[in-house]
């Protein structure tokens, strides 16, 4: 009770501050969301101090992409920091992007609406992996489609679309590919619409940065879909599976991905520095886009990615503190992955 009562009393305190000071509801919130981001951003840090250096036997594999949109660059971006960048990895569920990117081309050609239905198929997609909790024969909208890719990275939704509009999930891996070739994807192929583990589906973290790029500028009506927090679906309510997006300032949106050798994350963040008009400078918009794969843990994972991201914020002239993420060159780069006499490790899908 005593608790409860302090609580109160430091709220009540700090209401009749704000309004003694002028601070209007809105900077008041803004300041408690602060809080609340640094109290999940120490125990986000905390987590990683427990950080094993094995994963089901395996040391992942590292590679990471770092990039910036710039238009006045001729392919639209400029690469800031890269690690392994072209060597083929597995691709886990980011390979739903390519999946809906195919998905938003037959929104936009008219073969398909948001509110059209989509029936769930019974197509086994292996073992693990979740799962939208609808039998076969079950009917989704469209845009639920959308969404439980996002969130919930159902597998059997993507599977489903892959049905629906290639008539089997061969015939629509043949088309991710023809996409990935167009695009330049040079060192990915796929062989299935949702990422299970498969010795011949592989991408890399330059490609999936590609991907991600061409989804922000060419299918940008479509992006916002990626900042999607959860999804309520039948009683139950989903959550993005990035965890990085509720806590990284600007971070709105891209794919998780996980398998039994490494957890992977490609995320994109929009950060402005202010216009100063002493210095007669206008505001300035940076958009980058940051690969990150073989993650030991998704917190590593995400302290890896936000660590690199910060770094290229700090380097386009960003005001951010670089020392915000649990960061080391044998959890974040591929000096962690030597092969040691008689390990394993995942190169065999190259």
């Amino acid at each position: 009770m005593n608790t409860r009562k302090g609580v109160l009393a430091a709220f009540l305190s700090l209401t009749f501050a704000t309004a003694s000071l002028g601070i209007s509801p809105d900077a008041a919130a803004a300041v408690r969301k602060k809080g609340s981001i640094a109290k999940q951003q120490m125990h986000h840090n905390k987590k990683l101090r427990a950080t094993p250096t094995i994963l089901n036997g395996h040391v992942p594999e590292v590679s990471s992409v770092i990039m910036v949109i710039d238009e006045s660059h001729p392919e639209g971006f400029r690469v800031l920091n890269s690690d392994e960048p072209h060597a083929r990895r597995t691709p886990a569920s980011i390979t739903k992007i390519m999946t809906l990117s195919l998905l938003f081309d037959a929104i936009e050609s008219g073969e398909i609406k948001l509110n059209d239905k989509i029936t769930l198929s019974d197509t086994d997609t292996g073992a693990g992996g979740t799962m939208l909790p609808a039998h076969p024969g079950t009917q989704i909208t469209v845009q639920q489609a959308i969404l439980a890719m996002v969130t919930r990275s159902a597998n059997n939704v993507a599977v489903s679309v892959a049905e629906h509009l290639a008539g089997s999930e061969a015939a629509f891996a043949q088309r991710m590919n023809q996409k990935a070739r167009k695009l330049g994807m040079n060192n990915t192929h796929f062989v299935n619409s949702h990422g299970m583990r498969d010795p011949n589906q592989y991408s890399s973290a330059y490609d999936l940065a590609l991907l991600s790029h061409h989804i922000i500028t060419q299918q940008s009506e479509h992006y916002h879909y990626f900042s999607t927090l959860s999804f309520i679906y039948g009683r139950a309510t989903y959550n993005n599976h990035n965890r990085l997006m509720r806590i990284y300032g600007g971070m709105d949106g891209l794919k998780t991905g996980m398998t039994n050798h490494g957890w992977q994350l490609a995320a994109s963040a929009e950060r402005i520095i202010p216009a100063n008009p002493e210095k007669n400078q206008p505001e300035t918009i940076h958009r980058v886009i940051g690969v990150f794969m073989g993650g030991i843990t998704k917190e590593q994972r995400n302290n890896c990615l936000g660590h690199l991201m910060d770094q290229a914020f700090i380097s386009l002239g960003h005001n951010i503190d670089g020392d915000r993420f649990s960061y080391s060159e044998k959890a974040c780069t591929s000096a962690r992955h030597k092969p040691a006499p008689g390990s394993s490790n995942f190169t065999h899908l190259r």
